[in-house]
Formats: C-alpha cells, structure tokens, sequence
C-alpha cells in the first residue's frame, strides 16, 4: 500500500484517496476549496517522490519543476514526502463594504492591500482567520481601483458565504492568497473581436474583463451576454449597460430562459443566433462547468481558436 509522509508522520493511502482526503482525515489542517482541481488553494509540494501529471496541470513550468502540484486530484501513485506550499503570498485585508445584488448574490468589496497586483478576470482564495476555510472568488474589480470586489453566490448551507452574508461586518479582517488564473485581458490584437459571456457569478471576472479592455483602448466589437433563468437570477444589468454605453463598439445582451426580461432562451442559443461565426475572435467564458464547457465547445466549432477561447469555470464547493 502506497503511503505519504507529511510533518514526520506517515499515513497510509487507499486506492481512491487523494493526498488532500488523506490528510484531511487524519485532522491536518490543509487550505482547500473546490476540490476538483481548479483553484489551486490545497496546492502542495512534493519533496520525495513524484507527483501525477494530472495533478500538475495547469500549474507554471517553474513551479511543476519545484515539485507543486494541486493535492485534491493526486492520487498517489508510489511513496510521497509533501509538505505546505509557500510561494503563495497571503496578503491582510477587511470588509470595507457588502451588499445584496439580488437575493443569491453578495458583494464584498475588500480594503487592496499595498504590493497585491493581479488582472481583471483572475480570482483569490479568501481566507477566514478564525479557523482558515478558504474559498476562491473571482475578481470583478480593476487594478486602477483601491478596493477588491467580490461576487459571491450564497448558500443557506455554504459555511463562508453564510458566515460573509449573516455574521461578517464591515471591518472584519479576512486574509487571501492569490492571484490566481489565465482568464483574463492581455494587449495586442486590439481590433480582434471579443465576446464575453457568462452566467450566476460567472458575470463578476467579465465586468473586470470587459472594463480593462475599454481602458487599454480596445477598438474591436465588444459583446457582452449574461444568462440566467429568469429576472430575478440577472444582476449588475445597469453597471453592465453603462459599460456598453461608453464607447460604440461595445453591446451588451442580456438573457433569461422564461423571457421575463432582456432575449429569451438559454444563453447558448443566445449566443449562437448572435454568433454563427467565431472566427478570429477573443472569446471569454465564466459560469458553471456545463455551461462553460458547452459554450467552449460551440466557440471552437464556431470557428474561435483554441488558443483564444479563455474559460473560467466555477464548482460550488462543498459546504
């Protein structure tokens, strides 16, 4: 049986664990979120042994080098010493404000510590002192901006966004780590054609997006679409019109599946009656994993390179 060895103390490992369900449950204390890859809060180092290649993907070549590797996806596959990545800053910060955009989302905007730079579009992994239960959020903020702003999907049952929404004041101190992630604006090619859509909270890296590429000067058509099922599930649909309304290349769709307000239809068929052709487009996708994943889809098909199809997808975590 495989076994790894974390502090001192080596721990046996069955068939299916991963390297996180290991620890976890012999009570280590070990930064996770999603658990499914994406966010990169459990990342790890191994100094003995091999991580899997699964678990190192998407991870910079420097760092995949240093033996990083994301413990939630690596199941052993021989013996493993690992220990705490410490490359990740983790920056001080508070709420300085909150708000319900509608009844299943809530903003926070957070004080931007001096020294954190980041990209629009890139997310954090938020960290509650009390106890270090960390989630990921996406920024929906711009680095011209002294404040971080965050949109974060509520649960009942979710321990950080109940505890942000029910418990948490204005003044509370919070700690994140990050940036992290590629779904974001970069100069060049400003006459490329860009489209932006997204759904849920999946709108909060797009306002960030779509706001630096106006500021860099970006001169090709700008469309923005958001999605949900109805009027109740849209939000920041003023913001995202005043975007639309500063400069003449740039539209913004919205959408609901019963039709109460903006097109009707998912915003799948609302892109492809909007988009027959993607090519030589910049195509950004955010939301829940099948909507992103069908869209990502379409827009190959649609004629968008690979290489320009740019998709953040978003796996509620678990409690």
């Amino acid at each position: 049986m495989v076994s790894i060895s974390y502090e001192g103390q080596d721990f046996e490992v069955q068939s299916d664990e991963s390297v996180l369900d290991v620890l976890l449950k012999n009570g280590k204390e070990i930064p996770n979120s999603c658990k499914s890859g994406i966010c990169q809060s459990c990342l790890m180092v191994c100094t003995s042994g091999s991580p899997t290649e699964e678990s190192q993907k998407g991870i910079k070549d420097s760092r995949q080098k240093a033996g990083y590797f994301k413990s939630c996806v690596c199941i052993p596959e021989g013996p493993m010493t690992v220990s705490l990545s410490e490359l990740e800053l983790q920056y001080s910060s508070s709420i300085i404000a909150k708000e319900l955009l509608n009844e299943r989302t809530l903003l926070i905007r957070l004080a931007k510590p001096e020294g954190f730079e980041y990209e629009s579009g890139q997310f954090i992994n938020l960290i509650r002192p009390s106890d270090s239960l960390t989630r990921s959020y996406s920024l929906a903020s711009i680095p011209e901006e002294d404040f971080l702003e965050l949109h974060i999907r509520y649960y009942e049952d979710g321990k950080m966004s109940s505890w942000l929404k029910e418990i948490a004041q204005s003044g509370e101190s919070v700690e994140f780590s990050g940036p992290i992630g590629d779904c974001y604006y970069t100069p060049g090619k400003e006459d490329q054609d860009l489209l932006l859509a997204g759904i849920g909270t999946g709108m909060a890296p797009l306002y960030g997006i779509a706001r630096d590429a106006v500021n860099r000067g970006h001169s090709g058509k700008i469309t923005i679409i958001q999605g949900a099922m109805n009027a109740a599930g849209l939000y920041y649909t003023d913001e995202f019109a005043k975007v639309a309304d500063s400069a003449e290349n740039i539209s913004f769709i919205a959408s609901t599946v019963d039709g109460s307000m903006g097109r009707e239809g998912k915003i799948d068929d609302v892109v492809k009656a909007n988009f027959p052709s993607l090519k030589d487009f910049r195509v950004f996708l955010c939301g829940s994993p099948n909507t992103v994943n069908r869209l990502k889809r379409y827009s190959f098909l649609a004629g968008a390179n690979m290489g320009d199809i740019y998709s953040d997808p978003f796996t509620p975590a678990a409690g």
